[in-house]
């Protein structure tokens, strides 16, 4: 029977906790902002975005909290993917809809951006990843060097996603 190494898991799980602490911050930060751009996304009636986003920040403050605890990775990982598809699929729903200048909601405070395809597709990528984390894990207990390892691609997949992400962004703006 196949087993996912556990370093993998671990990593993984580390990327998704660096994710959605980065998310959950953004949007109390400015949480009237948020339940705007929530609600400018027009898949709820407006009573319940307040309930939505109160929601939906718990549910990435549970992903992170989760990842911390070699038990709760898989339940990390399938939160995580959850949330990235939902994600996904309201911006999917949106520019079908045609509203490709709304933004995403994804840039934090200082920064809008107006959906395009590569979100959705971003989003799929890294939900496809972190489904790879709900495999089932080898007993092997991870030791420091497996923390340093750990650490190393965490901060090396952060950068490779900012580095994307900002391209993206550059590219856009030039095709404006």
């Amino acid at each position: 029977m196949f087993a996912l190494e556990p370093l993998v898991q671990a990593t993984i799980t580390s990327g998704l906790a660096l994710l959605f602490v980065n998310a959950a911050v953004h949007k109390v930060r400015d949480l009237s902002r948020f339940r705007e751009t929530l609600n400018r996304y027009d898949l709820l009636p407006r009573v319940l975005v307040p309930v939505a986003a109160a929601l939906i920040i718990a549910a990435e403050i549970a992903v992170v909290v989760a990842a911390f605890m070699p038990a709760g990775r898989p339940f990390a990982a399938a939160s995580g993917a959850a949330l990235l598809l939902l994600y996904a699929a309201a911006m999917s729903i949106n520019l079908r809809r045609g509203r490709v200048l709304m933004d995403c909601g994804c840039g934090g405070v200082s920064e809008r951006q107006p959906l395009e395809w590569w979100m959705v597709r971003r989003n799929l990528l890294l939900a496809a990843v972190a489904l790879v984390a709900t495999l089932p894990v080898s007993a092997r207990e991870l030791g420091w060097s497996d923390l340093f390892v750990m650490s190393c691609a965490t901060a090396s997949a952060a950068g490779l996603y900012l580095a994307h992400a900002t391209l993206a962004v550059a590219r856009s703006r030039v095709g404006r």
